[in-house]
């Protein structure tokens, strides 16, 4: 039996409040457009462009302090980290983000983008993945913040390779809907493209993935928690990924990522 109807018409309706963030989201998913074109449109929101050049200026890049033009830089950073910016940005606006969730969100999103080559993914997709991987857990932290609380204590009792199926279960006998149901349901009416909000929703699977971007964003959501809890050996013991043979680089990439993200103050204002 439901516990709560999760209302997703308020996380649907962002694009009225961020409406620059998702013209440039917009933009980017189509084809015809140019740097130019989604320069001008993120022109008019001063934080998204104040991060598009951080971006660009970081080390993650090879640059550092030398880009000031916003046409340049996002040819430095490419579409794919620029719709990244912009979705953290309206992440941001949607609900007050922890310090400490950022870091869950930047870990994925590392692990993702380092994990893309050698599933033969285009890392501006996994880098996408990974960023809203956890929006289905903020609509739900939202509308039933204690009932989250609980179910994130009783997970806590389990072993780290059991929690995403129990989540899945749990979230579905509460609420009808489980949160990679919820996120692909949003992205789908963000318009971001279909093999993406595919892939969140298949990330969570009891079996494996098919898909290549759903392989990667299962496996980065693994390493980011032992990335996050300090797991050591023994977490990745929890992982076994074919196509990968040295889990400390994935590690290494991605807690570079995260360093460089946070240290340009990517993730924006905390709560």
């Amino acid at each position: 039996m439901k516990t709560i109807e999760i209302d997703l018409k308020e996380v649907e309706a962002l694009g009225s409040r961020r409406a620059v963030a998702f013209g440039v989201v917009s933009l980017i998913n189509d084809e015809k457009s140019e740097n130019k074109d989604i320069a001008r449109v993120a022109n008019s929101d001063p934080n998204l462009s104040a991060n598009i050049l951080r971006m660009a200026n970081s080390a993650y890049y090879g640059l550092s302090g030398h880009v000031d033009d916003l046409q340049f830089a996002i040819s430095v950073i490419g579409f794919g980290t620029v719709r990244f910016l912009a979705t953290a940005a309206v992440l941001q606006d949607f609900v007050p983000i922890s310090k400490e969730a950022w870091q869950r969100y930047l870990a994925t999103a590392g692990a993702a983008v380092h994990l893309a080559p050698h599933f033969d993914v285009d890392p501006s997709a996994a880098l996408n993945g990974g960023i809203t991987l956890d929006i289905g857990e903020l609509v739900i932290a939202k509308q039933d913040p204690y009932g989250y609380i609980s179910r994130l204590r009783e997970l806590e009792k389990l072993p780290l390779h059991d929690r995403s199926s129990a989540a899945v279960e749990m979230e579905t006998k509460a609420y009808g809907i489980s949160h990679p149901g919820i996120l692909a349901r949003v992205l789908r009416s963000w318009k971001f493209p279909q093999d993406l909000y595919e892939a969140v929703e298949q990330h969570h699977l009891e079996y494996e993935p098919d898909e290549p971007l759903a392989r990667v964003l299962r496996y980065a959501a693994r390493f980011s928690e032992i990335i996050l809890n300090g797991s050591g050996e023994s977490g990745m013991d929890a992982i076994s990924v074919a196509e990968i043979s040295d889990h400390s680089r994935i590690i290494a990439g991605a807690r570079n990522f995260m360093d460089q993200m946070s240290h340009q103050g990517i993730a924006g204002r905390f709560s």
